[in-house]
């Protein structure tokens, strides 16, 4: 009975330890940035999930339309399997710089179709961003 007991606690402190991962914590933060809103203005206000009313309204061209509403939707999951590399303990490095790098890249190619998009940011792109930083540097430091 003990050494169930001693099981079921060693595997609870085993599940717990991977939230002291910045990694891990980055990517809950980009999931629940996924459903904050990214971008507000006085006419609209749109979470990442929504992001094809945004690509719309500013006149985004179609391929890059199609693109951006694809690598929108490719932070969550990424999110989700940085947490099931951890949880499985395989590598997160390079999952973390390739799910780090959506969010800039998303933010990036909209404010060179349009400039003023960046004064519409709201806190989920903000949120987005600084979580993408934070698994950038830490999928190039374990790369090391």
């Amino acid at each position: 009975m003990k050494d169930a007991r001693q099981k079921l606690s060693e595997a609870r402190k085993s599940f717990f330890m991977i939230f002291r991962k910045p990694e891990v914590v980055a990517s809950l933060v980009l999931i629940l940035a996924f459903f904050l809103t990214w971008f507000s203005n006085p006419i609209f206000s749109v979470p990442a999930y929504k992001i094809s009313r945004v690509l719309e309204f500013f006149s985004i061209s179609q391929p890059i339309f199609s693109i951006l509403t694809v690598l929108t939707f490719l932070i969550p999951v990424g999110g989700l399997f940085i947490i099931m590399f951890s949880i499985i303990k395989k590598s997160t490095s390079t999952v973390a710089m390739l799910v780090g790098m959506l969010p800039i890249i998303i933010i990036v190619v909209l404010f060179f179709n349009n400039r003023f998009i960046l004064k519409q940011l709201g806190p989920g792109s903000i949120l987005a961003v600084i979580a993408a930083i934070v698994l950038l540097i830490t999928g190039a430091i374990k790369q090391r």
